[in-house]
């Protein structure tokens, strides 16, 4: 055997090699896109069923948090309404525990009038 032989014989082998590992390149290509397909196609539909299921979640919870809400409102309009007539009484008090000192304040500027117009007459003969 040459070395023309040989290389020709190796050339002749290596283009077999080749086609046969783009053949098993393509069958993997293949293959893989399938797979990938399938996958894709799995999860699509897994995450489908995951957001039907928060979409329930998601309005079961608005549900109670307006349901919560309404209850607190109520429970506050209560509250105010307590407090206000709270307030209301405190205000009765305060006006029947002021009622005696302003009372006493008026006799008393009353009296201060007097006296100033009985100091004036005096002046008022004296000049």
């Amino acid at each position: 055997m040459t070395i023309d032989d040989l290389h020709t014989q190796m050339t002749t082998e290596f283009k077999a090699v080749r086609a046969e590992m783009t053949g098993e390149f393509k069958g993997v290509r293949t293959e893989m896109s399938a797979e990938f397909a399938a996958v894709r196609t799995e999860m699509s539909a897994e995450f489908a069923v995951v957001r039907t299921e928060m979409s329930a979640e998601f309005t079961a919870v608005r549900a109670e948090v307006k349901t919560q809400g309404e209850g607190l409102d109520a429970r506050i309009k209560a509250e105010g309404h307590t407090t206000r007539r709270h307030f209301d009484m405190v205000a009765e008090q305060f006006k029947e525990f002021t009622k005696v000192p302003a009372d006493g304040i008026g006799r008393n500027t009353e009296r201060l009038n007097d006296h100033e117009t009985r100091i004036s007459a005096i002046e008022t003969r004296r000049s």
